[in-house]
């Protein structure tokens, strides 16, 4: 899922037109919509974002929250903020590349990997 598939999915469950969503939270339609699409990268702008997670009622610190953000960063070709800010996982980031680019990864360094990322939450 992208970050333009992921807010237009939360918009059609609350049951309101791009147009209407737009009017009630003070955006642009045409610039919504190019978000929707994927034709416009979210902003990297917390206050855009907080606004945004409240108009889609997703509340903080909850799975749509992280997801909603993580999207966006991924949109955006950037690593979250929330895991740069962390040196234990800046640590492991190298291992995970590694191991989504295709190397083989040790299954002992995969276990550690998950046990590290399963702790994490």
């Amino acid at each position: 899922m992208t970050f333009g598939e992921f807010i237009k999915d939360k918009r059609i469950k609350l049951k309101v037109s791009l147009r209407s969503f737009c009017e009630r939270h003070g955006y642009d339609p045409g610039n919504h919509s190019k978000l929707e699409r994927g034709i416009l990268n979210p902003p990297d702008d917390d206050n855009f974002m907080i606004k945004l997670a409240k108009a889609l009622g997703i509340k903080k610190e909850t799975g749509d929250w992280f997801d909603l953000h993580n999207y966006a960063a991924v949109a955006r070709q950037q690593i979250p903020k929330e895991l740069l800010d962390d040196a234990e996982v800046v640590d492991k980031l190298p291992v995970l590349f590694r191991t989504l680019q295709g190397e083989p990864l040790p299954p002992e360094k995969m276990d550690d990997l998950i046990d590290f990322i399963r702790n994490r939450r």
